[in-house]
């Protein structure tokens, strides 16, 4: 049986993950208040991708993100790593 560790990150350390060469892309719920959105992100040439539950997907950078979120926490639901064989 697997074990689910929840991991929280501020918006600085989601956007250093995220940011990391071999993260393909990563599911993450924005947690505040007592309410939850899931995002799925994914940096991609200077460009982060958010898509959320609703479908649609913004393109920003990454510190207008942060100004977006400065103050939020994130938990990390789950991580896509890059196929090392490619």
């Amino acid at each position: 049986m697997c074990e689910k560790k929840v991991i929280n990150k501020s918006t600085s350390e989601l956007l250093e993950l995220v940011k990391d060469p071999k993260i393909d892309s990563m599911e993450a719920a924005l947690c505040n208040h007592g309410l939850s959105a899931t995002h799925f992100l994914k940096y991609h040439q200077e460009w982060l991708y958010d898509t959320g539950i609703d479908d649609e997907e913004i393109r920003c950078k990454p510190k207008d993100f942060f100004n977006k979120y400065p103050t939020s926490w994130w938990r990390i639901d789950q991580v896509i790593f890059k196929n090392a064989n490619k």
